[in-house]
Parts: structure tokens; C-alpha cells; sequence
């Protein structure tokens, strides 16, 4: 793991809050994560996508 992603992770692991409300924070990271991947799939596919004139 990179120093970066150290240093990401500590930030998350000093996040207070009852496990319930760590566990909302994380899910929305996951969707918003998953989210982005599929942006970037759009996006990539529109890249390459004939252009219609």
C-alpha cells in the first residue's frame, strides 16, 4: 500500500461514530466508488463511439 493510501486509511480508522453510522459512511464511499466506475466505462465507450454529424 502505498504512503498515500496509509495515510487515507488512518484518516478513515480516526473517523468516531457508532458502528452504524461508520457503516452508512462506508457504504456511500463503496457507491460513490462504484459510481465513478461507471462514469469512466461511459466515458470510455463514448471515446470510441462513431461521432454521428
Amino acid at each position: 500500500m502505498g504512503a498515500m493510501a496509509q495515510r487515507f486509511r488512518s484518516g478513515l480508522d480516526q473517523i468516531e461514530g457508532d458502528p452504524a453510522s461508520r457503516e452508512a459512511i462506508v457504504s456511500e464511499a463503496t457507491d460513490a466508488f462504484r459510481r465513478h466506475g461507471e462514469l469512466f466505462e461511459q466515458l470510455d465507450r463514448a471515446r470510441f463511439a462513431p461521432s454521428v454529424a
